[in-house]
């Protein structure tokens, strides 16, 4: 590359000594040479090369976002449904121990009026709801099953009569038609 000093004189221009180095610090801080020029434009196409590779990266983690957040919208999803599986289990749960505790009351009970003949299912039912009332009642925690319901059944009329009079029917056309009722004689 020639200097600009020479390329000066090639055309014939001439620069006194005493402007010279002044002329020179001029030129060479406002203009550059083609090697400079080249040198920036290089560092500019790398510069871009580097700014594309960062923007796709960027892009690149802008879709990966997008993807973890339609994650975390499952994972929200997944989050409730598992909660509602953990309720659900728990109701499960609480109803076999109602369950539990039910068939036990029904066990106590039919082992206190497994001697017992009903007048109806209707009543065994009934008498069956005031029996577990009264083992949840406080004054009823030191007696046992019998003594509670002894107590429930005083002047009660809750079972059949073992000893009901029997109705017999006569065979005979001469005899009248009504029944015969046998007292009982215990």
């Amino acid at each position: 590359m020639k200097n600009i000093e020479t390329l000066l004189k090639e055309i014939g221009v001439d620069i006194a000594d005493e402007k010279k180095k002044s002329f020179i610090d001029s030129f060479n801080a406002e203009y550059k040479t083609i090697a400079d020029y080249t040198k920036q434009t290089e560092k500019i196409s790398k510069l871009n090369k580097e700014l594309d590779e960062k923007n796709n990266a960027i892009n690149e983690l802008n879709s990966q976002i997008k993807e973890l957040s339609n994650g975390t919208v499952k994972l929200q999803e997944l989050e409730e449904k598992v909660k509602e599986y953990e309720q659900a289990e728990n109701n499960r749960i609480e109803q076999e121990k109602v369950i539990q505790i039910e068939n036990e009351l029904k066990a106590r009970f039919d082992k206190v009026t497994a001697d017992k003949k009903f007048k109806h299912e209707f009543i065994k039912s009934g008498v069956y709801d005031v029996f577990k009332k009264a083992l949840s009642d406080e004054k009823n925690k030191a007696k046992g099953d019998g003594e509670i319901f002894s107590e429930l059944e005083k002047d009660n009329d809750w079972y059949e009569n073992p000893q009901k009079p029997v109705n017999i029917q006569s065979t005979g056309s001469s005899m009248s038609q009504t029944k015969a009722t046998f007292p009982n004689f215990f």
